[in-house]
């Protein structure tokens, strides 16, 4: 049976076409006047609470859990700074943990612009992950779902640190599956390369493709500041310019890793990727990503760059409420709880630190370098230059 037609399915909407071009033209001109845009892009860890205890991740340790009500999340969303919102990456800990993450969702959706909403998941409860997804996709929203998976059994549950978690992420990527049968949405599973399970990547890559699922291949980065912070373990060790790996790879196994993450990933279902699609430009832009990543690692050489653009067109929400910078700098603009939106979007606080963002040397971790990638004149040097290949 072919899957319900989903209006949203892989296309993307001539409004969010054309909005996007006039940010990409006059984003990086603002920035230049240390002048944000409403932001378009957001990354909201609904929780910290994790039902796994990853070796590689710290976040498990968190003690001190605040999260945001559901009340809370209505009147941030519902600020006017908010109406221009494109794309919103729901993240944790774990989000299925929340027992309100549809009713997160809904509010999402009918107080922002947000045409494409992305959850990453464990996997490990899968009745509910499998149920909060139907409900989700009944309201109409253009989703992906990534699950975690690090290995064959034995491996995945040594990983995470938790008896049984293998067979719980395979019950809900098969669950999703039949799901994804009925009506679509983008499926794909993650893989993050340690010591643990350098061995796993053919099976894992095996699995992906056998089931229909985007393979989505990377290497440990260090912990982040962000992930650490409150934990006790490595807090603020790690400054984006000095991009390190969890563990002591040397460069020739990063080489071959690299190589078999370019011949292996891939995003997008073949029925999508024929001509300019929008799985070509998901590729387009992982292949540049890729570029970047192999020439830090391997040459030590920082090419390319990129123009960051956090506090000038996204931002992150912490569980508790709190604006930080990103990922490497927890600094805190400002708490949702205490102020709105837009009083710390326009704010002395985030001026200061936007200064701040613009002499920062850059990193390379994928969940800040990625989206901004659409404002590096590099990259259309570079589409273009494998366009005409």
């Amino acid at each position: 049976m072919r899957p319900k037609s989903n209006k949203n399915k892989s296309k993307v909407s001539i409004s969010t076409i054309i909005d996007q071009c006039i940010v990409i033209s006059k984003a990086p001109l603002y920035r230049k006047l240390n002048m944000p845009i409403l932001p378009r892009y957001c990354n909201f860890s609904v929780t910290y609470l994790c039902n796994h205890k990853c070796y590689m991740c710290e976040i498990w340790r968190k003690k001190e859990h605040n999260d945001l009500s559901l009340n809370e999340i209505k009147k941030i969303f519902s600020d006017k700074s908010l109406r221009k919102l494109r794309m919103i990456r729901l993240t944790g800990g774990e989000p299925f943990i929340r027992n309100d993450i549809v009713d997160i969702v809904k509010i999402i959706k009918s107080k922002t612009n947000v045409d494409l909403i992305a959850i990453s998941t464990n996997g490990l409860l899968s009745n509910k992950i499998i149920d909060s997804v139907k409900q989700i996709l009944n309201l109409g929203v253009k989703l992906e779902i990534k699950i975690s998976l690090e290995g064959n059994e034995k491996t995945h549950d040594k990983v995470r640190g938790i008896k049984g978690a293998y067979k719980k992420a395979m019950e809900t990527l098969i669950g999703l599956k039949k799901l994804k049968s009925k009506q679509y949405f983008y499926v794909g599973v993650n893989q993050t390369i340690t010591r643990h399970n350098e061995d796993q990547i053919n099976y894992i890559y095996d699995l992906s493709k056998n089931h229909g699922c985007g393979y989505h291949p990377a290497l440990a980065i260090a912990p982040r500041p962000v992930y650490t912070k409150g934990t006790g373990v490595n807090e603020g060790l790690l400054n984006p310019e000095k991009f390190a790996l969890y563990d002591d790879f040397n460069i020739e196994e990063i080489k071959k890793f690299l190589n078999l993450f370019k011949e292996k990933r891939f995003d997008r279902d073949k029925t999508q990727s024929k001509g300019l699609g929008i799985a070509y430009i998901h590729q387009l832009i992982w292949d540049f990503y890729h570029k970047g990543f192999y020439n830090r690692l391997v040459y030590q050489k920082e090419d390319p760059t990129v123009t960051c653009m956090t506090l000038f067109t996204r931002f992150r929400i912490e569980p508790n409420g709190d604006i930080a910078v990103c990922s490497y700098k927890p600094q805190v603009i400002g708490n949702l709880k205490q102020k709105s939106f837009t009083k710390i979007w326009c704010g002395k606080t985030a001026s200061r630190f936007r200064k701040v963002v613009k002499n920062c040397p850059g990193c390379w971790g994928g969940c800040e370098v990625q989206p901004d990638l659409a404002y590096s004149p590099k990259i259309i040097k570079y589409a273009i230059t494998k366009i005409l290949s």
